[in-house]
């Protein structure tokens, strides 16, 4: 959830303890209870499955965002359809054309009715592609280095939009987490930042700069500022960046360890074992049936 981003945190902690425990079970099994194995396999079986529904959301369905600095790397589509986010066709009712790419959007989709129809509208995907240009223009390192633009500048803009979100929800509200939330994706980032500047492997942007940009958003702006200051997405499009963000995480890096404990545990002498593990693997498999075409699982489940 967009509102809760330590959610990551804690299913990567609980997931790591929980494969321990379903491993450690196989050569144990006196030692551990039978409702603990079945919960933690329910839950192992859970997390795993949610992991590999954001990485197939976010591989059909990811952001075009540009490679590169130049604008003219972008191309425009050429033709006016209907792209919107909710799969219907053009129905007898009020549309928006957005003004860059000429792309048709359900007004009740995407919150505009004709009442409130602004002078220009973008899209979420030509809202960001704009957002990492502009960003580029200010982060981009100048000491006049590779142009091209990295999955890592992009997750630094993405990070932007939804600090951007969270801050205009956290001084809407009242609700105390709205605004934990707001801090702890910041002090994230930071950490994020250090960790790719001491590896090396960099991309266009200045670390240096995003560092003092993040750090200084720590005292929130007031409503009215973070509106003047930052575009805003659809819930949509909130939500395609968190799943953007949770796909490069280390979460999802592990899945094919998660994937992993489930398929050796399916070959497990204790049968208790290989009929829980069975059923979450089925789990993962109902969220995301291209698993079945990778040979070392078809191997593994034969």
């Amino acid at each position: 959830l967009i509102e809760f981003p330590a959610a990551e945190m804690l299913l990567l902690s609980l997931s790591h303890r929980l494969g321990s425990d379903l491993i450690r079970a196989s050569s144990h099994s006196k030692q551990v209870e039978a409702t603990y194995l079945a919960t933690a396999m329910d839950a192992f079986g859970k997390i795993t499955s949610a992991v590999a529904s954001t990485l197939q959301q976010n591989r059909e369905n990811p952001f075009k965002l540009p490679d590169s600095m130049s604008p003219e790397d972008s191309p425009e589509p050429q033709e006016e359809v209907n792209r919107c986010f909710c799969g219907r066709g053009n129905l007898d009712t009020f549309m928006v054309d957005c003004d860059r790419c000429h792309s048709w959007f359900h007004g009740s989709c995407i919150g505009i009715t004709k009442d409130t129809v602004p002078d220009m509208w973008f899209c979420d995907d030509c809202t960001l592609q704009t957002a990492i240009l502009d960003q580029a223009k200010v982060f981009a390192r100048s000491n006049g280095g590779s142009k091209v633009l990295s999955t890592k500048d992009h997750n630094h803009v993405l990070r932007q939009f939804l600090l951007s979100y969270l801050s205009r929800t956290a001084e809407s509200s009242s609700l105390p987490h709205a605004d934990r939330a707001r801090e702890f994706l910041i002090a994230t980032w930071v950490k994020y930042l250090t960790l790719e500047n001491n590896s090396g492997k960099q991309g266009t942007f200045d670390l240096n700069l995003v560092r003092s940009h993040v750090v200084a958003q720590w005292s929130p702006l007031s409503l009215e500022q973070n509106n003047r200051s930052n575009s805003s997405l659809t819930a949509d499009g909130n939500q395609r960046i968190m799943s953007a963000l949770v796909a490069s995480s280390e979460l999802s890096a592990s899945f094919p360890r998660l994937l992993g404990v489930l398929l050796k545990l399916m070959g497990d002498k204790i049968a208790s074992l290989r009929k829980l593990s069975l059923k979450a693997f089925l789990q993962v498999v109902n969220v995301d049936p291209t698993l079945m075409s990778q040979p070392s699982v078809r191997k593994e489940v034969s």
